[in-house]
């Protein structure tokens, strides 16, 4: 999450206390609660796994087959087993 992600384009709607909500005192809260109303995400989490090259790491871009980019990783490592896992927002 950072100042361009909202908590539920992050997956972190749970963060957000239910008194919180009911006052709608936060920052940013008109947006964040119109998305948790109505599932309105401009962006989605999606997790990253593989066995080869280098463990991802932030600010990676994520291409399609054409070469566009879709997404970016927000982060990344080598797991102990030999796999490469990670986290990107498209």
């Amino acid at each position: 999450m950072d100042e361009n992600t909202t908590p539920p384009e992050a997956g972190l709607t749970w963060l957000i206390g239910k008194t919180r909500k009911e006052r709608r005192d936060f920052p940013g809260a008109p947006k964040i609660l119109e998305q948790i109303q109505n599932k309105n995400l401009k962006k989605r989490r999606i997790g990253l796994s593989s066995t080869e090259g280098p463990p991802p790491r932030s600010h990676m871009p994520i291409v399609d087959d054409a070469g566009k980019k879709i997404g970016e990783v927000t982060s990344g490592c080598c797991l102990k087993t030999g796999h490469n896992i990670g986290l990107c927002l498209q």
